[in-house]
């Protein structure tokens, strides 16, 4: 009677180990897919575009790097060396112009599309795009 006591034991306790497993290997699924499809801010390490210190005095910010999350309101102007000039309105409705480099010129940019922007203020006090990410 002994052995029918202990044999339902173990299976009872594989049993429950299976359930385990098979849990566990649900979560780690269920969380890697999360994490996966979740959208992961590419330039967080980067400040936000400072509009308004650019419209007031844009040479304080030359050669910085920034992040700017802005819709295309409009392309302005097209040039095959330097590339596209743009109109775009940052997420707290400031209009700003951008330089979109003839490197980004395969792009199909179109008006009303959201960009998240990194963006360096060059030579001549004018955002230009470095990288970006729709």
């Amino acid at each position: 009677m002994a052995r029918r006591i202990q044999s339902s034991l173990k299976s009872t306790f594989s049993q429950a180990l299976y359930v385990l497993i098979i849990f566990g290997a649900f979560l780690v699924l269920t969380l890697t897919s999360y994490l996966l499809s979740s959208k992961i801010d590419p330039f967080r390490s980067y400040s936000q575009f400072p509009n308004q210190d650019f419209l007031e005095n844009p040479s304080t910010l030359r050669g910085n790097t920034y992040k700017l999350d802005a819709e295309v309101e409009n392309v302005l102007a097209n040039s095959p060396k330097r590339g596209r000039l743009l109109s775009v309105r940052s997420k707290n409705g400031t209009p700003l112009p951008l330089l979109l480099p003839s490197k980004f010129q395969s792009l199909n940019i179109q008006k009303g599309q959201n960009f998240v922007f990194l963006v360096t203020i060059n030579q001549e006090n004018f955002p230009e795009v470095v990288e970006l990410k729709k």
